[in-house]
């Protein structure tokens, strides 16, 4: 048996309704039996817990990003889901997901990066899939945003762009 588990397939942010009916269609006629809605905040959650109850072979789990992690607990409590410690995933030792510093940052560090730039270079960067472009200026090492973003992930990924010209990228330190 296949399981997707982790996809985003009722975030419309990413796909309308047609898109993922297709993409559930074409999974199933993979061989793909089930799939995972992944939320990512509570109010997510329950996005992805009503479109997983109108499909059959599609699940839903509420969740939390990392840099959400120190609040964890509270803001699950205050959009009415229960909270379990034993709900965790993670390596409960591992610091990049408890100390992850929280909420907006003007820039962030990139690591193993591979890039086409030569010097200090004004970019696009993208830092979830199909989300907005960030103009940004980027050192090789590090990225440094004109304006507050909210802080990603360590661990995820940076794509550079000039224009429609994909630069390179890098791993989000």
């Amino acid at each position: 048996m296949l399981i997707d588990s982790h996809c985003h397939l009722h975030d419309p942010q990413f796909f309308n309704t047609e898109e993922a009916e297709t993409c559930i269609k074409r999974a199933h006629k993979a061989g793909v039996e089930k799939i995972v809605c992944i939320g990512t905040d509570p109010q997510d959650s329950l996005v992805a817990r009503d479109f997983a109850m109108a499909y059959d072979g599609v699940y839903w789990t509420y969740g939390i990003h990392p840099e959400e992690a120190l609040r964890f607990e509270s803001t699950f409590s205050s959009a009415g889901l229960e909270f379990s410690s034993t709900s965790y995933t993670g390596t409960p030792a591992e610091p990049s997901l408890r100390d992850e510093p929280v909420g907006s940052v003007r820039n962030i560090r990139v690591e193993n990066s591979n890039h086409f730039m030569l010097q200090k270079k004004q970019v696009s960067v993208r830092l979830r899939h199909r989300a907005p472009l960030i103009p940004a200026t980027f050192d090789g090492k590090t990225l440094y945003f004109e304006k507050e973003i909210k802080r990603p992930a360590s661990g995820q990924s940076a794509v550079l762009y000039d224009g429609e010209i994909c630069l390179g990228g890098g791993i989000i330190a």
